[in-house]
């Protein structure tokens, strides 16, 4: 039990780790993926998209819970030397363009569900911006100088490479003024290769508070508790402070990373619940001064999108409310008629992982979600029932077999441009039912 005269340190202490861990996992993030790779000897700039064409799948753990239903491109922008331009085509397709700032906000979309699929040139600005934006250039002003970018490209699968291939090679970001495209890594690094999700949980008080220290350097946040960090500098939290070795803050470093792990092991249950699926906060993406809620997601979920874009909801508990075990079977039923309901260019996924790390599950047919461009066998009544379970079902149902692997499971329903009626419930998903 925490002594009394030390409940206040406490406080602030995990207040601030609260607050510093969604920066520092995305640092940590980007540093695992700017390393370059042992075998392929690739080396990586930053203000540079790099584009994937194919799909997650379970080797995949750079961040938790992955969609299977886009492949991404991303790009690590450094806007302290100077801004950016980039081109958008027009797009004949779910293209979406995130930039997350250095905390995780995601205010700025551009694309399908943002400004549109029609093509635009753009400036991408920092905080210390202070130009004038050229003519026929939509300014995006980032407030802060490290920022992450997250393209989602739906793709209709292997026949469809070359086409995604086309999009991507016209996305692509060009130096503007005197900003640069440059190496952070120019050889591979082993200290770089790790599971952020891993590598934050196992850093000490002193490891994580330096490099947030670090990051505050160029990365204002405009949702900052300015009367907090300036309190924080009490213990070596700020920008150029040097974190304390006072024998009082360590003796609670075990409690503050646990209550934090605690406080984030529900995952992202914020919101609603209907029929045992728990749907996000809606502040998800936008977080504004909920911290905790940005460091939830961060920690589970890690560049979520806002909920105008997609919503996720999960669900743990079958029915009657117990855990999801891959040795049972389980079905999801869909009336006829009634699969997720999505505007134009919209789309949706089941997509399963695992409870105890949320990546995904690898299976004997490396299935990882049931999607609406599967071709789904029908009932005879024009239901549509997805099968989750261990064991292969019937040849005539196997269209339908979401592998669920032997251990506890947890499900995502994304639905991508999702109608009103999903987020005001009008709309429910249906239960997850164990059959015998």
């Amino acid at each position: 039990m925490m002594a009394i005269n030390n409940k206040k340190i406490f406080q602030d202490i995990y207040d601030a780790y609260v607050y510093a861990y969604p920066a520092v996992i995305l640092e940590l993030t980007r540093r695992v993926s700017l390393n370059p790779s042992k075998d392929e000897k690739k080396i990586l700039k930053t203000n540079t998209l790099f584009h994937t064409t194919e799909l997650a799948d379970a080797s995949f753990k750079h961040v938790v819970a992955p969609n299977i239903d886009t492949v991404y491109s991303q790009g690590w922008l450094d806007l302290s030397k100077g801004a950016l331009i980039l081109e958008k085509p027009d797009l004949d397709r779910y293209v979406s363009i995130a930039f997350l700032d250095a905390y995780t906000n995601c205010e700025n979309i551009i694309g399908t569900g943002g400004d549109g699929n029609q093509a635009a040139r753009y400036l991408i600005t920092g905080p210390d911006f202070t130009e004038e934006v050229p003519k026929d250039y939509r300014q995006i002003a980032l407030p802060t100088n490290k920022n992450w970018v997250i393209v989602r490209t739906i793709i209709y699968g292997k026949d469809d490479v070359e086409a995604v291939k086309e999009i991507q090679s016209k996305l692509q970001f060009k130096p503007y003024g005197n900003a640069k495209q440059e190496i952070v890594y120019t050889s591979h690094h082993p200290e770089f290769v790790y599971k952020p999700i891993e590598k934050i949980t196992n850093l000490s008080l002193e490891e994580f508070f330096t490099i947030f220290n670090e990051l505050l350097e160029g990365n204002p946040d405009k949702y900052a508790p300015k009367d907090k960090l300036e309190q924080w500098k009490t213990y070596g939290i700020g920008k150029g402070e040097v974190f304390t070795s006072k024998k009082e803050v360590r003796a609670l470093e075990a409690e503050v990373k646990q209550t934090f792990l605690d406080e984030t092991n529900r995952g992202l249950k914020e919101g609603n619940k209907i029929n045992n699926w728990s749907y996000p906060n809606s502040a998800i993406g936008i977080y504004k001064t909920d911290y905790l809620l940005r460091a939830n997601v961060a920690r589970n979920g890690l560049g979520a999108n806002p909920v105008t874009m997609c919503v996720y909801p999960s669900i743990y508990t079958d029915e009657k409310g117990n855990p999801l075990d891959g040795k049972k079977r389980y079905q999801i039923h869909f009336e006829k008629g009634q699969l997720p309901p999505m505007h134009e260019n919209g789309f949706w996924s089941v997509t399963l992982y695992d409870s105890k790390e949320r990546y995904l599950v690898e299976n004997e047919i490396h299935r990882y979600g049931i999607n609406d461009r599967d071709v789904l066998k029908e009932n005879a009544d024009g239901s549509i029932d997805i099968l989750i379970q261990q064991e292969r079902p019937e040849a005539e149902f196997v269209t339908n077999w979401l592998p669920s692997g032997k251990e506890a499971f947890n499900l995502v329903l994304r639905i991508y441009l999702t109608r009103e009626e999903v987020i005001t419930g009008q709309w429910k998903p249906p239960v997850v039912r164990e059959i015998q």
